[in-house]
């Protein structure tokens, strides 16, 4: 799976709930995992990609429906879903269906809340020193770069329910990624058949069955 595709699916993050009082940032990661494994989350988003050295972004656009460990991510030309076994990842400008079953390493690269779950129970989580609204979270993740490749990522929840609002990530490498949230539904409805793609839906595209 090349780098962008990674990317674009490496950073969601969190689910809004029930608004909470002030509590540790462990906690309410915690809590906002535990949620995800119950209720589903539409949303729209943006990501700005700034590559190291780079004068100007790459903006990308799309929507992502997700629930517990299950997911289906759309963005121009591209559409991947994972049904908690196998996934399906749809390219239209190579016209191909990649079809795998990751393992949980490889889905914890691009789900996000399988990712949350591992950096929530293995590296540093602190309230932002920076942080100036009352009405928000911004909760930063100091992962094992060496490991993860991630050097920082910061979080930021709404604090009368948890909406997440941004996302923002800087890699080892010096790449900085940020996603903006939009247009967020909370209990969205989600069947099983939403987080699989069935290859008869695009006649013209070469399947590549990898499992």
């Amino acid at each position: 799976m090349n780098r962008f595709l990674k990317t674009i699916c490496l950073l969601w993050l969190c689910l809004p709930w029930i608004a909470l009082q002030a509590q540790q940032p462990e906690e309410l990661v915690k809590q906002l995992i535990r949620k995800t494994e119950t209720g589903a989350l539409k949303a729209d988003y943006t990501i700005a990609v700034t590559e190291k050295d780079a004068n100007a972004p790459i903006i990308y656009r799309g929507s992502i429906l997700m629930k517990g460990n299950k997911f289906n991510l759309q963005a121009d030309g591209l559409e991947i879903a994972y049904d908690g076994k196998t996934q399906w990842a749809y390219v239209e400008d190579t016209e191909e269906i990649n079809i795998s079953e990751p393992t949980r390493e490889e889905v914890a690269e691009i789900n996000p809340i399988l990712l949350a779950r591992n950096m929530a129970g293995t590296c540093k989580l602190q309230f932002s020193s920076t942080q100036k609204a009352n009405d928000k979270y911004i909760i930063d993740f100091f992962p094992d770069a060496a490991q993860t490749g991630i050097k920082k990522l910061s979080l930021t929840l709404r604090k009368t329910d948890l909406a997440p609002l941004s996302v923002t990530m800087r890699s080892a490498d010096g790449m900085l990624t940020e996603i903006t949230l939009n247009a967020q539904q909370f209990n969205a409805p989600a069947a099983d058949k939403d987080f699989q793609l069935n290859p008869g839906d695009y006649p013209d595209a070469l399947v590549n069955d990898l499992r």
